[in-house]
């Protein structure tokens, strides 16, 4: 589940009595404030590097067994079958992660 909690807090005052539009402001803002790590995105290449296509048996006019398309196909079993394809081990393992904990600090001058 992806959560994430956000915190900012800003105050300003009056600097003169005579003028006041000046004022003096400070901020702090803080992104993901507790710091989680949510999984975004996991790997989603299963084979080696170099490769990205299986090719099918050619068992139709089209040059493709069509079948496979349409009732899916165990990719690990093509892979294989293919010869000399390696399989990628980080496949399905999270690579993309939520940003970590992020803190800006400000201080405005308005006259």
């Amino acid at each position: 589940m992806y959560t994430q909690t956000d915190f900012n807090i800003s105050h300003s005052f009056k600097v003169s009595k005579k003028n006041e539009a000046m004022r003096l402001g400070f901020e702090w803002n803080a992104s993901n404030l507790l710091n989680q790590h949510a999984v975004l995105s996991y790997y989603p290449n299963p084979l080696g590097l170099g490769t990205q296509w299986l090719s099918f048996s050619d068992s139709s006019d089209l040059g493709t067994d069509v079948k496979k398309f349409l009732t899916g196909y165990d990719v690990a079993a093509e892979a294989t079958a293919a010869g000399g394809l390696v399989t990628n081990s980080r496949y399905g393992l999270p690579f993309l992660r939520q940003n970590a904990r992020t803190m800006r600090l400000g201080i405005r001058f308005t006259f």
